[in-house]
C-alpha cells in the first residue's frame, strides 16, 4: 500500500470517526431532552392524580418539584347537557403548566382536560 492509499484511508477513518461521534452526542442530547419531558409528564399526572375533582372556586395553584415550576389553572366549562339539565355536575377546563431549564432553554409541557366539580353533601340531594 502506498502513502497516498495510506493517506485517503487515515482521511476516511478520521470523517468516520468524526460522524460516529457527532451521531453518538445528539443521542446523548435527545435522550436527555426525552428525561426531560418524561418527568414532566410524571409531574402532570401526579397532580391530576391528586385532584380528580375541582372545588367550586376553581383550582389555581403553583409550586415547585424537582428543578420543574408548575401551574395549574381552571375555569368554568359549560356544556350543552349542562344548560339542558341544570342538576348535571359541572365541567371545569384545566391547564396544567410545567417549565423546566434544560440546554440554556427553558422547556414547557401544556396539558388540558377537563374535571368535575366536587359537590358537597347539601348539593349531592
Amino acid at each position: 500500500m502506498g502513502m497516498l492509499e495510506m493517506l485517503v484511508a487515515f482521511a476516511i477513518m478520521a470523517l468516520s470517526l468524526g460522524l460516529i461521534y457527532q451521531i453518538m452526542g445528539s443521542n446523548l442530547k435527545t435522550a436527555a431532552i426525552m428525561d426531560g419531558h418524561q418527568r414532566a409528564a410524571v409531574l402532570v399526572q401526579s397532580l391530576l392524580q391528586a385532584h380528580d375533582s375541582v372545588p367550586s372556586a376553581g383550582w389555581n395553584e403553583s409550586g415547585q418539584s424537582a428543578g420543574m415550576d408548575w401551574q395549574v389553572r381552571s375555569q368554568p366549562h359549560e356544556t350543552q347537557v349542562q344548560r339542558q339539565y341544570p342538576q348535571a355536575v359541572p365541567l371545569h377546563a384545566l391547564e396544567v403548566q410545567v417549565a423546566w431549564p434544560e440546554d440554556g432553554r427553558v422547556r414547557q409541557m401544556v396539558v388540558r382536560t377537563l374535571r368535575p366539580e366536587r359537590r358537597t353533601l347539601e348539593q349531592g340531594r
